[in-house]
């Protein structure tokens, strides 16, 4: 026969915040999606590394070149409307692939297994065909591939992460730090010393696309009636890239941009009551219910165990 045993107010206490401080990670390690393996990652990585040698890239000049690269001029073109997505797939030398493709299977692989390989397909969709668009509205004589683009997608949608778990994220400013070195490293690099045949647009869109997805479709352990905001935010920092991109005569990748739109929206709108509804005043009921010895100690074996 089960029995509880009454703990102090002091233990309690010191258990709901351990909780909360953890709570970000006991809830993302309980979900199934954290041991699957990441279908999108592994995918994407196939399709790069593919591209690269069996359509020979690895030639100097490649013969899927002209094929895939992304050429903002003639971007409108009915024959040309995938070529924001071939783009990805197409490197120019072996450094860029092999520095691409370990930075989509370190941080892709850890996006994916957190958020889901729906939220890391829209990253990634959202964050490449829009860097591509925007970099052909302000450097439309250039030509531009790589898979760069959605990787900074990645690399900064931790920021919207870390807006929606603030509370409930373990190493936050640990977190904060490191992208802050990120984006100061590129800044000063693109300021003082600025790398020929590199686009920093693709780079910086990228990332404003990638932020404004995972604002929207972000795992929040705890959702907040304040936060809804950040959420609305979301889509329309999405729509308004578009917008540019339209204007920027790059409308064939604003389009395969828009097909994230739908997924976008409709989260927003389910979020959206369920926000409402909530008392911003009322205890975490996850938090609160901690009455007896055996609750708390299974509560933090399961932090121990992390």
């Amino acid at each position: 026969m089960a029995t509880t045993t009454q703990i102090s107010e002091a233990e309690k206490q010191d258990a709901i915040e351990t909780l909360s401080r953890y709570k970000y990670l006991i809830k993302v390690c309980a979900d199934p999606r954290c041991r699957r393996p990441p279908i999108v990652t592994l995918s994407l990585l196939i399709g790069m590394i593919s591209v690269y040698y069996v359509a020979g890239e690895y030639e100097t000049p490649g013969p899927s070149a002209k094929a895939l690269i992304y050429k903002p001029k003639t971007a409108d073109q009915v024959g040309d409307w995938y070529r924001s997505l071939s783009a990805m797939f197409s490197h120019v030398s072996d450094n860029h692939l092999w520095m691409n493709s370990i930075m989509l299977l370190l941080l892709g692989t850890l996006f994916e297994l957190t958020e889901g390989p729906v939220h890391t397909l829209c990253v990634v969709w959202g964050s490449g065909t829009l860097g591509f668009a925007l970099h052909g509205v302000y450097r439309a004589n250039a030509m531009v591939r790589g898979m760069s683009g959605a990787c900074y997608g990645i690399i900064f949608a931790q920021i919207s992460l870390l807006a929606l778990n603030w509370a409930e994220m373990p190493f936050r400013w640990l977190r904060a730090v490191v992208i802050l070195i990120l984006a100061g490293a590129d800044a000063y690099s693109y300021y003082t010393a600025p790398t020929r045949g590199l686009s920093y647009e693709a780079h910086f869109f990228g990332a404003i696309a990638g932020i404004s997805v995972a604002l929207v479709l972000g795992r929040n352990v705890r959702l907040r009636k304040w936060e809804i905001s950040l959420t609305g935010a979301g889509v329309v920092g999405y729509v308004l890239l578009v917008i540019i991109a339209v204007s920027g005569e790059q409308t064939m990748p604003a389009l395969l941009a828009c097909a994230a739109l739908p997924i976008l929206i409709g989260y927003a709108i389910y979020l959206t009551p369920r926000a409402c509804r909530l008392d911003c005043c009322k205890p975490d009921a996850e938090l609160r219910h901690i009455d007896g010895e055996e609750e708390l100690r299974a509560q933090q074996t399961a932090i121990q165990n992390l």
